[in-house]
């Protein structure tokens, strides 16, 4: 078996996606940057006061960030235990929970 291909594949999967996220990067750090000198040169009290609140911002955004991704991943690693309980429900013969409701209503009439 040759590992030659499947390496130049995953090669080829990483450059792509580091290509796409560094050019994802560049392109937001320059709309931001653009950005405040447009602001500055525009109205300099009110950009001030943005880039003041940009640190509790970022922070903000990556506790966000951070809650997601360990809550997806922890609903992730519940999948298999749901699936054994959905299963375990399904396999379940409900006629063995109601046998005989007639019987029942039997019962009340000959309660007297």
């Amino acid at each position: 078996m040759n590992p030659r291909p499947t390496c130049s594949s995953d090669v080829s999967l990483i450059r792509d996606a580091v290509s796409e996220r560094v050019g994802f990067i560049f392109y937001a750090a320059t709309m931001a940057i653009s950005g405040f000198i447009i602001a500055f040169t525009t109205s300099w009290k009110v950009a001030l006061v943005v880039l003041g609140a940009t640190p509790v911002l970022v922070l903000t955004m990556g506790f966000v960030s951070y809650s997601l991704s360990y809550y997806a991943d922890k609903g992730q690693r519940m999948y298999p235990q749901a699936g054994g309980i959905a299963q375990e429900v399904q396999s379940f013969d409900f006629r063995a929970a109601f046998p005989c409701p007639p019987l029942f209503n039997s019962l009340l009439l000959y309660r007297a």
